[in-house]
């Protein structure tokens, strides 16, 4: 990579002049002065089908962008992050191990009860995806719950119905952090007593720090094992609560779907190259456009999770003011993203889309192929609300077709729509394992092409230790002995105060 600036080369200028080039560029007129658009802006690979066309790109824009790309040595760092991105490590095996033994009643709970179901709890949004994208293909007479929070009452709800002793607890984290310490010990204690007895072979854990995790939760080290194989959260979709719900082909299967977009990431050109054309896209709409959030709205109410999913792996990777280097980032970085399903963004999201005032570059994600054979209409019929939002998003409306639909005068400005609102459009050939893997790799090494960009390190992840230090200073000042004065600010202080006084209110 060359040592001059980001921001004082060459091709980043001509870039900025560009930006001013496009002026009045529209995408309406795009496409009716170049028939072929549609056509040429899209590529394919390992299942996933990426239209671009409606992005707002000309073919010189996307020229600069491939050349800033080589000027950044993307291709290095491309070939340097996937051959260590696949593969099922020992690790995974061990995971593998494992759930054979739950899946095939070999490893038995405390009481000696066959292991039913499967509560994960904590840094869950990786295993919950796949579970949820893919639960149909899921063991059957397994149940499979998700507890994100230490709030007791979402534990509460998601154990409620199951029987303790045939419960296996997997807490999942990146470092015993102390809600996650707090959380683990509800588990236990709501585990001792139901058994009345040591609760090790109900529980187990997943943590980048096992050592520490195994001491911190008094859990034997045996029963601790590291995240899914990858340096970046898309890969804990393949763990051990996945191995468990479809079995270790499901898994594999997953992971072949990694490498086989891992694979056109590292040897296709940048121009026909899925996740390097997405960053490059996404690294223009933010540090030269401006945007500052991007949607991800699926299609497909299996695919619910996918804008959190590409939330918690972005933002992470992205939100950096400073450069691999310890230097400060020369130019904006790491949009926001956000969505919902088609369904859950039609009040609110599609209407923003189409009628704010901000710039908000969209995926919108669906599946071709429905398992439900028999009911094939109300599948077509989301495919073609996606089609046609893309089409009206880009195109709009204009004067003359809204007054030409009998609208009246009054109401006319507020029917017309702008149009120019980028989109791309991903379309899997089915929701499988290995589709989904796919999807889920080219997102990461969409992140990844970013980073190159920008000279990010986004495996780099600190965390927030002082954030979880003074968290644990004011849970003791909220305790009801705490008797010493406050010493933070007034707000703080203030806030502390009122929650005690309301928490401990006579009811």
């Amino acid at each position: 990579m060359s040592s001059e600036l980001l921001t004082e080369t060459a091709t980043w200028r001509r870039l900025e002049w560009h930006v001013a080039e496009l002026g009045g560029f529209h995408l309406r007129e795009a496409f009716e002065s170049d028939p072929t658009r549609g056509v040429r802006l899209a590529a394919e690979a390992a299942g996933v089908y990426l239209d671009y066309s409606k992005n707002l790109v000309t073919d010189d824009t996307l020229q600069l962008l491939r050349r800033l790309a080589h000027e950044r040595g993307l291709e290095d760092r491309i070939r340097g992050h996937v051959r260590s991105a696949v593969g099922v490590d020992e690790e995974l095996e061990r995971a593998f191990a494992f759930a054979r033994q739950v899946r095939a009643g070999e490893w038995v709970g405390a009481t000696g009860e066959r292991l039913r179901a499967v509560v994960v709890v904590g840094n869950d949004v990786g295993p919950r995806l796949a579970y949820e994208a893919l639960r149909d293909g899921a063991a059957p007479g397994t149940t499979i719950r998700f507890v994100s929070s230490v709030d007791p009452v979402d534990l509460a709800r998601a154990t409620v119905d199951l029987d303790l002793p045939e419960t296996l607890f997997v807490v999942s984290t990146t470092y015993p952090a102390q809600e996650m310490l707090a959380l683990a010990a509800a588990v236990r204690g709501r585990l001792s007593s139901a058994l009345g007895q040591s609760v090790e072979r109900n529980l187990v854990a997943v943590s980048d720090a096992p050592e520490s995790t195994a001491a911190a939760f008094d859990i034997p080290a045996e029963q601790v094992f590291r995240p899914g194989s990858g340096r970046l959260s898309s890969r804990s979709a393949a763990g051990l609560s996945t191995a468990i719900a479809f079995g270790e082909a499901g898994v594999r299967e997953l992971l072949d779907g990694f490498r086989t977009m891992d694979e056109h990431f590292a040897r296709a050109p940048l121009g026909a190259n899925l996740p390097a054309i997405a960053g490059l896209l996404a690294v223009w709409y933010r540090s030269f456009l401006g945007a500052e959030t991007s949607a991800v709205m699926p299609y497909s109410g299996s695919l619910r999770l996918l804008p959190a999913y590409v939330q918690q792996l972005s933002l992470p990777s992205l939100a950096r003011r400073v450069r691999e280097n310890g230097e400060a980032v020369e130019t904006r970085t790491g949009a926001v993203v956000w969505g919902a399903t088609a369904a859950e963004s039609q009040p609110a999201a599609l209407p923003f889309l189409h009628r704010g005032t901000a710039l908000v570059p969209a995926d919108l994600v669906a599946v071709a192929r429905s398992p439900e054979a028999d009911v094939r209409e109300p599948h077509d019929l989301l495919a073609a609300s996606l089609i046609a939002q893309a089409q009206l998003l880009a195109r709009g409306l204009s004067v003359e077709e809204v007054e030409e639909a009998g609208v009246p005068a009054e109401k006319v400005p507020h029917r017309v729509l702008p149009g120019n609102r980028p989109t791309s459009v991903l379309l899997l050939r089915e929701l499988s394992p290995a589709t989904l893997g796919a999807l889920l790799a080219f997102y990461e090494d969409s992140v990844l092409t970013q980073a190159a960009i920008w000279d990010l390190d986004p495996f780099d992840r600190p965390g927030l230790d002082r954030g979880d230090d003074l968290a644990a200073k004011i849970a003791s000042e909220l305790s009801p002995g705490w008797k010493h004065e406050l010493l933070h600010d007034s707000s703080t202080n203030a806030l502390i105060e009122r929650y005690r006084r309301l928490r401990d209110v006579a009811t």
